[in-house]
């Protein structure tokens, strides 16, 4: 990777500073993202409590007050010099899901909406690999990168209510995994058997910023049995690597 990245600093108050990389969802820079905080979690800077890391930007939260501008800024400095490309290796999992109507209550609008069968895009959807490019909105709302083409549509004009837990969503040339039911704008095209947040769970979420997923397809009483079984506890997702 270069060494000459550029980026803006803006404080949020007296604890947290952001560091912009774009203003434009992009792989290299998600990927950017991702190995700054892996860089920061081997060499954090003394006061750090949190680093939470977003599409094109990475937001640190610090314990009491934050340290003088030019130390944050030779700091990230060091950082970013120092990477290559190969601070993270992902985890790949596939994670069985349900593409039926009775479950994935959007699907029909969803389609319509893209002009396809039902078929078309769950096949479209499980063909994708997806990348966990952020956590955000809501606890354990995983957001993906990595949306065909073919699954772009625009948000609904008007929000729906409360999705179900776990619901695999697309809007706005995105998708995402939910993990708690939350209105929305995005269409639930399915549903994940495997939960991917636990409250009483360390870390809480299952799948890590820069993981891959990739879906198929269960019937909905294949799905109800690995759901439960999930929720008990067991792993139903497969770690590919």
């Amino acid at each position: 990777m270069s060494q000459n990245i550029d980026y803006t600093l803006a404080e949020l108050g007296s604890c947290a500073i952001t560091a912009t990389f774009a203003d434009q969802i992009s792989p290299d820079i998600t990927a950017l993202v991702r190995g700054l905080d892996l860089a920061i979690a081997h060499s954090p800077m003394p006061g750090l409590v949190e680093v939470v890391p977003c599409y094109t930007s990475v937001t640190m939260h610090f314990s009491k007050h934050l340290p003088p501008r030019h130390y944050i800024e030779s700091w990230l400095q060091s950082l970013l010099a120092a990477l290559d490309g190969s601070e993270r290796l992902a985890k790949r999992w596939r994670v069985p899901a349900c593409y039926h109507p009775d479950i994935a209550e959007d699907l029909f609008d969803a389609a319509t909406a893209l002009g396809v069968s039902i078929d078309v895009l769950v096949e479209a959807h499980t063909a994708a690999t997806f990348e966990i490019a952020m956590y955000g909105f809501a606890p354990g709302w995983a957001y993906l990168s990595g949306t065909p083409s073919t699954l772009d549509l625009p948000r609904r004009l008007t929000p729906r209510g409360p999705t179900p837990a776990d619901a695999l969503l697309i809007a706005g040339g995105q998708a995402m995994l939910a993990a708690n039911p939350m209105p929305t704008g995005w269409y639930v095209i399915g549903r994940s058997a495997q939960p991917s947040f636990f409250l009483d769970r360390t870390p809480p979420v299952v799948f890590d910023v820069g993981d891959q997923l990739s879906f198929y397809a269960v019937e909905p009483a294949q799905w109800q049995a690995m759901y439960a079984a999930a929720k008990a506890g067991e792993l139903i997702a497969e770690r590919v690597h």
